[in-house]
């Protein structure tokens, strides 16, 4: 189990029941990161390709694709989509704030963000209390502008 899952099984025994879903998407997400790698014009307004992905091959067949520190937007790896191999993970920016990897179950992992920004946040912090306060504030800014333009990108319904 996971760490997600761990605290909805917490938050489930404590309130007695917590029904979790994902949002639905008017289209998938795989289906989405797929069209956005082939088409340069695709891609939903605020959001970059960076330098990794992991393609799949369509049901019943085998074969796993993996890139990383690779131009992504190649030839050599959009040959692999148009053969049929589908992206199942996706490494992006939003806005330059914010590094991520989206994944076809909706989950980000290795969310980062820019050193600059960071190191704003903490500018005014005179101990490690304050730090902490301004890092926490600096993100929960950032993610409510990140969060509308997933959800936008994704189509997604909430």
């Amino acid at each position: 189990m996971d760490k997600s899952e761990d605290l909805i099984e917490v938050l489930r025994k404590t309130l007695g029941s917590l029904n979790v879903v994902l949002p639905a998407t008017g289209e998938s997400p795989e289906s989405a990161m797929t069209r956005w790698m082939m088409n340069d014009k695709a891609w939903p307004q605020g959001f970059t390709l960076e330098d990794e992905c992991e393609l799949q091959a369509g049901e019943g067949a085998e074969g796993i694709v993996r890139c990383k520190y690779i131009d992504v937007s190649s030839d050599e790896v959009r040959a692999h989509v148009a053969s049929g191999r589908r992206v199942k993970k996706l490494a992006m920016n939003w806005r330059e704030h914010l590094s991520f990897v989206l994944q076809d179950d909706l989950s980000i992992k290795r969310m980062r963000f820019d050193t600059a920004i960071v190191d704003e946040a903490g500018e005014s912090a005179d101990d490690e209390a304050s730090r902490f306060d301004a890092d926490f504030s600096m993100m929960v800014a950032e993610l409510a502008g990140f969060i509308p333009d997933l959800r936008a990108a994704l189509d997604m319904d909430v």
